[in-house]
C-alpha cells in the first residue's frame, strides 16, 4: 500500500511546541485545543500568532519538539511493509527543518513532499496514495476516491466538521490497525 502522513500535528506534535512557546514567551497558558489559529489568534493578536507559527515552524527549535505519541514506532513498522510518504503542507523555507526532524528520530528515508497552502490532492494523485493520515479534516475533504482519508483524533480537532468518507482513528496504533485491513482487503 502506498501511505501518506501528515507531518506537523500528525508526525510531530507541533501543538505541544505552540503551547510550549506560548506559555514561555507570554506567560498566557492555553489548552492544547486551543493552539490552532481559531483559539489562539484571538488571544494573541495576528503579530503575536505569527512569530509563535514561525518559532514553531520556521527555527531550529522546533528540532526539539516531541513526536505525536506512538508515531515513529508505527511509521517504522509500516515502512518495513508500504510505501510511505510524508505529504505536508510546510512552506518552502519550513521543509528543510521537517526533513532534518526526521533524520534525527531515524525517519531519513522517508520522502517528503511539501504542497505549501495549497490542497494536498496533487500529491496524493501523484504518489496514488491508498491512505493519508491527516489532523486537519477541511485538509481530507479533497481526497481522490481511489483513497482513504484518515482523521487523528486530537483535542483540536475534535469539534470540526469531516467528511463522509473520513475514517477517524483515536491514535497511531488504530490507524496501524486500519492499514492492515485496508491491506488485506486490497
Amino acid at each position: 500500500m502506498r501511505i501518506g502522513l501528515d507531518f506537523d500535528g500528525t508526525l510531530m506534535d507541533i501543538a505541544l511546541a505552540k503551547q510550549a512557546y506560548i506559555k514561555a514567551t507570554w506567560d498566557i497558558d492555553l489548552t492544547i485545543a486551543e493552539t490552532g489559529r481559531a483559539g489562539a489568534l484571538p488571544v494573541l493578536g495576528e503579530e503575536r500568532y505569527h512569530q509563535m507559527v514561525v518559532a514553531t515552524h520556521r527555527t531550529e527549535a522546533m528540532l526539539d519538539t516531541p513526536e505525536v505519541p506512538g508515531a515513529l514506532d508505527v511509521t517504522e513498522r509500516l515502512l518495513a511493509s508500504h510505501d510511505v510518504v510524508v505529504i505536508t503542507a510546510r512552506l518552502d523555507e519550513e521543509i528543510e527543518l521537517a526533513r532534518e526532524w526526521l533524520r534525527r528520530r531515524g525517519l531519513g528515508g522517508v520522502r517528503v513532499v511539501h504542497t505549501g497552502w495549497e490542497t494536498k490532492r496533487a500529491a496524493w494523485e501523484e504518489h496514488r496514495t491508498d491512505v493519508h493520515l491527516d489532523d486537519t479534516p477541511l485538509v481530507l475533504t479533497h481526497h481522490p476516491d481511489t483513497m482513504v482519508p484518515a482523521l487523528l483524533h486530537t483535542p483540536y480537532n475534535a469539534s470540526l466538521e469531516r467528511c463522509a468518507a473520513t475514517r477517524s482513528v483515536e491514535d497511531w496504533l488504530t490507524f496501524e490497525r486500519l492499514v492492515a485491513t485496508l491491506a488485506s482487503e486490497a
